[in-house]
């Protein structure tokens, strides 16, 4: 994701549809936090757009503590398998960092039939978040 994806990237993010299942984000982002945010990303963090019949739906994550985060943002891009390819992508790509973890609030079923599909495994709980694991 470059800076170029920036202004995509904070309307998705600020769409509440979106962040409710976000942890630590309860409100639409400012232009300001969103690019602070941007620039301070640790260098093992790795932030990819979700590309799908040409077009930018989504983004998918991993962190320098090898969590993975999905969302897709385009609406109409949803219920055609582009979550399940992007995560499968991500999780290919960073095998060598394996077990890769996700959390997920409670709430979010979509996110967890996603993850489950994909071979993760529901390992803990923190409060209304589950936490699920990815060690094939």
């Amino acid at each position: 994701m470059g800076e170029e994806n920036l202004e995509l990237v904070l309307a998705w993010r600020s769409n509440p549809n979106i962040y409710r299942h976000f942890r630590g984000q309860d409100a639409p982002l400012d232009w300001e936090s969103h690019l602070s945010w941007y620039e301070s990303r640790d260098a093992d963090r790795h932030d990819f757009i979700i590309h799908y019949e040409g077009r930018r739906v989504g983004v998918v994550s991993i962190t320098a503590t090898d969590e993975i985060s999905i969302y897709v943002g385009d609406f109409s891009a949803r219920g055609d398998g582009v979550a399940t390819a992007a995560l499968g992508w991500i999780c290919d790509r960073f095998e060598n960092r394996l077990p890769l973890i996700a959390k997920i609030h409670d709430e979010n079923d979509p996110s967890k039939r996603l993850f489950e599909g994909c071979g993760f495994q529901q390992r803990g709980r923190d409060g209304e978040w589950r936490e699920y694991s990815y060690d094939p």
